[in-house]
Parts: C-alpha cells; structure tokens; sequence
C-alpha cells in the first residue's frame, strides 16, 4: 500500500476530490458516422470492413482509388500523411493505421470493449498477436505472395511456413489468438490466414487453423458479402502481376 494513503489528510482529499470530479462518460465516437476510407482489394482495408460489422458501426465509407493517385492528394494526406489505407476521419480525429483503428472502434463501442477488455494481463496478450500479425505473419504472407512477378525463394516460403506453425502453437493454449475468446487480435489475423486459403495456400497440416478459421468466419456478420469480394479483388491484382 502507498505510504500517502496511511495519512488521513490525503485519504479526505482524494474522497473529495473523487466527488468534485466524478469519472468521465463512457468514451463516443466525435460523430455519428465516422468516414472510413478504404481500397478493395487491400487487406487492411477489409479488415477494417469487417471490424465495422462485428462492432456495429454505422460508418461513412469512401472509397479511395489508388489507381487515380487518390491516396496523393493533398485533403487525403491530411488524415493519412502515409498515403495508405485504410484511414479513419472522426470528426477531425484522424488515424492512418489499420490495427490502430481497429483498437480504436473497440474502444468505442460496447461489443469492442467485449473483444478488447481493458484488463492489463488480456490486452498485452491481445496486443502481443496483434504485433505478431502485422510484424511477422502478413510480411511473410508478403513475402511468398507479392506483386513483384518473382517466384518465391525458398526461405520466403519456409519462413511464411514457420508463422504459421507459430500461430499453430498459439492457438493450442485455448483455442483462440490472445485469450479464451474471440478478441480484435482474432479478426487481424483472420485477414491474413483467410487469405492464404482463398489463395489456395495447403493449410491441412495446422489443424488448429482448420479449426479455428470456420469458426472465425461466422462471428463476422454477412461475412460472406464483406470479405471473400476483397480477397477476389486482391487476387486479381496478384494474378495480374503474375501474368507481365
């Protein structure tokens, strides 16, 4: 216990202090709708879209065409100075990261307190694959499928093979990426591993995976008209590469 706390002037202070400043509303999002800018096509983008659907979140979507050098105008690089989507405007409140944001509509919403708790011990693990997805398993997944025309080498292959058996191994302790239940780190790593099956990627020999990608799936509303068209869309992009 703090040593301040066994003085009785500043246990009365802090009551009253408490009193004079009772603890702030539940945080709102700045606007009714906040504008979501995506690509189709674009992974992060469609994870996004799904987040939106899992958490309910009747946002203003605006499509930005990289083909058109959208992404390059001077009123978009001000909500995203990377020049990436996606990105979210709320109100002025801008964020140009994907895995940010999605942290963001989590914080924002009842069912994203759900799959993002604010318990310490729950969130660094949740964060812990987060971090795993976008620092390790999507650039392996980038790796071996990348818009270069190149054939894969072997160790692009061997170490994209390597991420998944570590998320194999992840998911041995209960089933899920993080904790013992779907959490926001559970739909970014859906965006990579659904992806490599629509590939065609042989994902038989994680049969955790097998396990837990179906079951995935189905906690995401109308799935099946939000991410199957972006992942068409990306694989025509990379089948066209593939075709120069």
């Amino acid at each position: 216990m703090y040593r301040a706390l066994q003085n009785p002037w500043i246990v009365i202070a802090i009551v009253f202090e408490t009193m004079a400043c009772p603890p702030p509303p539940p945080p709102r999002f700045r606007s009714n709708n906040p504008d979501v800018y995506y690509t189709p096509g674009s992974p992060p983008s469609g994870m996004i879209l799904m987040a939106l659907k899992v958490m309910e979140v009747d946002a203003n979507l605006k499509r930005v065409d990289l083909a058109n050098q959208e992404q390059m105008k001077p009123e978009y690089l001000k909500i995203n100075p990377q020049h990436t989507v996606p990105a979210m405007d709320d109100n002025g409140f801008t964020i140009g990261e994907s895995r940010a944001i999605l942290a963001y509509l989590a914080e924002m919403t009842p069912i994203g307190k759900l799959i993002y708790p604010r318990c310490p011990w729950k969130r660094a693990k949740i964060n812990e694959m987060l971090y795993f997805d976008v620092g390790r398993l999507y650039p392996h997944f980038q790796g071996v499928y990348d818009f270069s025309g190149k054939n894969p080498s072997d160790q692009d292959k061997t170490r994209l093979s390597e991420s998944l058996g570590m998320f194999e191994e992840y998911l041995s302790r209960n089933g899920w990426a993080a904790t013992d239940c779907m959490t926001i780190a559970d739909l970014s790593l859906l965006t990579t591993v659904s992806l490599l099956e629509h590939l065609g990627y042989n994902l038989s020999n994680y049969t955790r995976i097998a396990e837990w990608l179906p079951k995935m799936k189905a906690t995401v509303p109308d799935y099946q008209s939000v991410n199957p068209p972006n992942m068409d869309a990306w694989k025509a992009m990379y089948d066209a590469s593939r075709s120069k």
